[in-house]
């Protein structure tokens, strides 16, 4: 019989496997994309209700249970449909975000970030 894990022992499996950005490389990865008049894909994967309490300036919402349903037609719409495409998703701590950086990598993407420690970190 299999052993259940908790979120916590699965989120530890999960983080080995995916990249994380630190707030601090990704305010910089933003002022050089402000600077070179370019955007990037911040997703924020928190709920409709966190999100309004307040975002990441520039980060589209897709919620975590609705990401992967979305995220192709999302990036055809801003025309930055591509395997390759630098994606940043954040949560409020993180552990969604990893999560959906998983699963957008086994969907293909290359070159997905977590926001290690999420909004909580980056505000």
């Amino acid at each position: 019989m299999s052993q259940l894990k908790t979120a916590q022992a699965y989120l530890a499996q999960v983080l080995p496997q995916i990249n994380e950005i630190s707030a601090e490389q990704l305010a910089e990865k933003m002022a050089i994309a402000n600077n070179n008049n370019q955007s990037l894909v911040i997703i924020d994967v928190r709920e409709a209700a966190e999100y309004q309490q307040g975002a990441m300036q520039g980060a589209k919402h897709i919620s975590r249970g609705t990401l992967e349903m979305n995220i192709h037609s999302y990036l055809a719409e801003i025309g930055k449909l591509s395997a390759e495409q630098e994606i940043v998703l954040y949560c409020r701590s993180g552990g969604r975000s990893a999560l959906a950086a998983l699963s957008l990598q086994n969907m293909g993407f290359t070159n997905v970030y977590s926001l290690a420690g999420g909004f909580a970190r980056h505000i």
